[in-house]
């Protein structure tokens, strides 16, 4: 059931470029601004408050989930079982000009390493898309 909803979450968020599809151009590292809007992200997740990672949230992400409540339930089914988060330090980040299935972008992946109650070690994933000079959510994913 976890591996499903795992699964279900990575399909409907639209992240190739995290599993390593296509032909994307890489740069090693993500600037300042994409890290910190991730981290700002999953420390919306970790308070669980869902409407505000979703409301950071590009509109194509928006438009793929449906609705801000679809978000919080899949959410909840993936990280409630994980208990509070203990630790994360940040692993990796680059950037991107294109992510296969999405519209043309700046797009930055964002790494953590995380460690919960209930699982020691995990590697969190987020996905933003520069949009008007601030950078929206596209993608989460944790394993």
């Amino acid at each position: 059931m976890k591996e499903t909803a795992l699964m279900l979450i990575s399909t409907l968020l639209l992240l190739p470029p995290i599993i390593g599809c296509g032909k994307e151009k890489s740069n090693p590292q993500a600037d300042d601004s994409a890290i910190q809007s991730a981290q700002t992200i999953v420390t919306a997740i970790d308070k669980e408050d869902y409407a505000g990672s979703y409301n950071a949230a590009a509109p194509y992400f928006k438009t793929a989930l449906g609705s801000d409540e679809k978000w919080a339930e899949m959410l909840t089914a993936v990280r409630k079982p994980l208990g509070t988060c203990v630790s994360r330090e940040l692993v990796s980040s680059k950037t991107m000009d294109k992510a296969p299935g999405a519209p043309d972008g700046r797009y930055a992946q964002i790494e953590f390493k995380a460690s919960f109650e209930n699982k020691k070690e995990a590697v969190e994933t987020v996905v933003v898309l520069k949009e008007d000079d601030t950078w929206k959510l596209v993608g989460y994913f944790i394993k």
